[in-house]
């Protein structure tokens, strides 16, 4: 199994409130081997200096379609498979090259597109499907119009919340060139403007809140977008978390992603800066990401 050894970066645990300087991560085949704060060790790692950029886990997006391809939900009855395939496979990896080193494809995705990204066929983030769309089970989806009561409720359950407020952006501002009525967008500025609210009732309740998107065919490079628009309410740290901790307990994968430690996934992204302080570093198609890795093999790597 290879090995990489990170060092020369700012180590961004999102345990942590902001990155740390001092740290080397060794990366063993699939998983992180070593975290220290002293030098490490090894005889045959590949040594990659980070050049004070910043090491994070990879982001999971937890209401993803990785299988829609068209923002009419209609127009996909005409649509082959095997080309909706082909489209997704598309779909998939520039969810990768944004960073998204992990998926909760919330209905379209079947176990044969998440086959074959575990094989090495296709470029993209893992997946964690549901099939068919279901809904009120462990986590609660959308939940724009959510009141305290609510929300007091689903925190004393421990469930979550997974919010996806770019999608309600992206058709305010190109709903009427795909053909929303007027009565339609009417209504999307409504849930857009309660979706703002809904992430502070969550956070007044202590609700779990996961990072989401629900963007559908060519609106879906809006994805990294989300950062931006819940930063209107949260602190860029909170959102980080969602997009990481908050997500692997969703998926039921704590510990072993969205976190720095000996035996968790070897998810891991090289920003060119701090995003604690820019959160804009994680938009732009991943342009500002020097390393995207995933299982412990390089999707991108500018640094060797």
């Amino acid at each position: 199994m290879s090995q990489v050894l990170f060092r020369g970066m700012r180590l961004l645990d999102p345990r942590w409130d902001e990155p740390r300087d001092g740290y080397e991560v060794l990366i063993d085949g699939s998983e992180i081997k070593e975290v220290a704060d002293t030098p490490i060790r090894s005889r045959s790692a590949e040594i990659l200096d980070c050049g004070g950029r910043t090491l994070m886990p990879g982001l999971i997006d937890c209401h993803a379609h990785v299988f829609l391809s068209e923002v009419s939900l209609r127009a996909l009855e005409s649509v082959p498979l095997t080309l909706m395939t082909a489209r997704a496979a598309v779909l998939a990896r520039a969810m990768l090259d944004r960073g998204f080193t992990t998926v909760r494809d919330a209905g379209g995705a079947d176990w044969g597109m998440k086959q074959a990204i575990e094989d090495g066929l296709l470029a993209g983030p893992r997946l964690f499907i549901s099939g068919q769309p279901i809904s009120g089970v462990r986590t609660i989806e959308h939940g724009n119009f959510i009141d305290d009561a609510t929300a007091t409720l689903i925190a004393t359950k421990k469930r979550f919340l997974v919010a996806n407020l770019v999608t309600y952006v992206a058709m305010k501002e190109r709903g009427a060139a795909l053909g929303m009525t007027a009565e339609m967008l009417a209504k999307n500025d409504r849930v857009l403007e309660a979706g703002l609210r809904s992430l502070e009732i969550c956070k007044r309740a202590g609700v779990s809140v996961g990072y989401g998107s629900d963007l559908l065919g060519s609106l879906q490079q809006e994805q990294s977008r989300e950062f931006v628009v819940r930063s209107e309410v949260l602190s860029p740290i909170e959102i980080i978390r969602q997009a990481t901790l908050v997500g692997a307990e969703i998926v039921r994968e704590e510990n072993r992603l969205g976190v720095f430690e000996p035996g968790a996934r070897a998810d891991v992204l090289v920003v060119d800066g701090d995003p604690v302080r820019d959160l804009a570093l994680l938009l732009d198609q991943g342009a500002h990401l020097s390393v995207i890795m995933q299982r412990g093999r390089f999707h991108k790597n500018l640094l060797s």
